[in-house]
Protein backbone atom coordinates (compact mmCIF):
# COMPACT_ATOMS: atom_id res chain seq x y z
CA UNK A 1 0.00 0.00 0.00
CA UNK A 2 1.29 3.47 -0.92
CA UNK A 3 2.02 5.83 1.98
CA UNK A 4 -0.22 8.84 2.51
CA UNK A 5 1.56 11.88 1.02
CA UNK A 6 1.50 14.85 3.39
CA UNK A 7 2.44 18.42 2.41
CA UNK A 8 3.24 20.99 5.10
CA UNK A 9 2.36 24.50 3.98
CA UNK A 10 3.08 27.77 5.75
CA UNK A 11 4.02 26.14 9.03
CA UNK A 12 6.09 28.01 11.63
CA UNK A 13 9.50 26.35 12.03
CA UNK A 14 8.97 24.74 15.44
CA UNK A 15 5.47 23.48 14.73
CA UNK A 16 6.58 22.26 11.31
CA UNK A 17 9.43 20.31 12.91
CA UNK A 18 7.00 18.67 15.34
CA UNK A 19 4.56 17.71 12.58
CA UNK A 20 7.38 16.42 10.36
CA UNK A 21 8.69 14.30 13.26
CA UNK A 22 5.25 12.68 13.58
CA UNK A 23 5.15 12.02 9.84
CA UNK A 24 8.71 10.63 9.79
CA UNK A 25 8.01 8.14 12.58
CA UNK A 26 4.91 6.71 10.93
CA UNK A 27 5.62 4.21 8.12
CA UNK A 28 2.23 4.88 6.48
CA UNK A 29 3.04 8.58 5.97
CA UNK A 30 5.49 10.39 3.70
CA UNK A 31 6.25 14.12 3.68
CA UNK A 32 6.22 15.77 0.25
CA UNK A 33 7.58 19.18 -0.62
CA UNK A 34 4.63 20.91 -2.26
CA UNK A 35 0.88 20.98 -1.91
CA UNK A 36 -1.22 20.10 -4.90
CA UNK A 37 -2.23 17.05 -6.80
CA UNK A 38 0.67 15.03 -5.38
CA UNK A 39 -0.47 15.49 -1.76
CA UNK A 40 -3.19 13.38 -0.18
CA UNK A 41 -3.23 15.61 2.91
CA UNK A 42 -2.23 19.26 3.31
CA UNK A 43 -1.29 20.43 6.82
CA UNK A 44 -1.19 24.16 7.57
CA UNK A 45 -1.73 26.56 10.45
CA UNK A 46 -4.68 28.88 10.94
CA UNK A 47 -2.47 31.97 10.75
CA UNK A 48 -0.80 31.14 7.43
CA UNK A 49 -3.16 32.74 4.88
CA UNK A 50 -4.93 29.40 4.71
CA UNK A 51 -7.74 30.47 2.39
CA UNK A 52 -5.63 32.21 -0.22
CA UNK A 53 -2.62 29.91 -0.31
CA UNK A 54 -4.04 26.47 0.51
CA UNK A 55 -7.77 25.96 0.36
CA UNK A 56 -8.70 28.13 -2.65
CA UNK A 57 -6.23 26.41 -5.04
CA UNK A 58 -7.42 23.00 -3.84
CA UNK A 59 -11.03 24.01 -4.47
CA UNK A 60 -10.15 25.40 -7.90
CA UNK A 61 -8.54 22.09 -8.90
CA UNK A 62 -11.29 20.04 -7.20
CA UNK A 63 -8.54 18.24 -5.36
CA UNK A 64 -9.36 15.20 -3.24
CA UNK A 65 -6.75 16.23 -0.65
CA UNK A 66 -7.84 16.53 2.97
CA UNK A 67 -6.78 19.70 4.74
CA UNK A 68 -5.67 19.68 8.38
CA UNK A 69 -5.63 23.16 9.90
CA UNK A 70 -3.68 23.42 13.15
CA UNK A 71 -4.46 26.30 15.50
CA UNK A 72 -1.67 28.87 15.77
CA UNK A 73 -0.93 27.74 19.33
CA UNK A 74 -0.69 24.10 18.20
CA UNK A 75 -3.29 22.90 20.73
CA UNK A 76 -6.07 21.78 18.40
CA UNK A 77 -6.73 21.00 14.76
CA UNK A 78 -9.59 20.83 12.30
CA UNK A 79 -9.86 18.35 9.46
CA UNK A 80 -11.56 19.44 6.25
CA UNK A 81 -12.55 16.77 3.77
CA UNK A 82 -13.70 17.25 0.18
CA UNK A 83 -17.41 16.73 -0.39
CA UNK A 84 -17.40 16.73 -4.18
CA UNK A 85 -19.69 18.67 -6.46
CA UNK A 86 -21.74 21.23 -4.56
CA UNK A 87 -25.49 20.85 -4.70
CA UNK A 88 -28.21 21.94 -2.28
CA UNK A 89 -28.29 18.42 -0.81
CA UNK A 90 -24.48 18.27 -0.45
CA UNK A 91 -24.44 21.66 1.27
CA UNK A 92 -27.27 20.64 3.62
CA UNK A 93 -25.52 17.37 4.49
CA UNK A 94 -22.21 19.15 5.13
CA UNK A 95 -23.90 21.68 7.42
CA UNK A 96 -25.66 18.87 9.29
CA UNK A 97 -22.44 16.85 9.55
CA UNK A 98 -23.78 13.99 7.46
CA UNK A 99 -20.90 13.95 4.97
Amino acid sequence: MEPVRVALVGMPALLGDIVRAVIDTEPGLRAVDAAGDIADVVVCTAGSRVGDEVIVPLLDRRSAARVVIIAADGRCAYVCTPSGELSPATLRDAILGQR
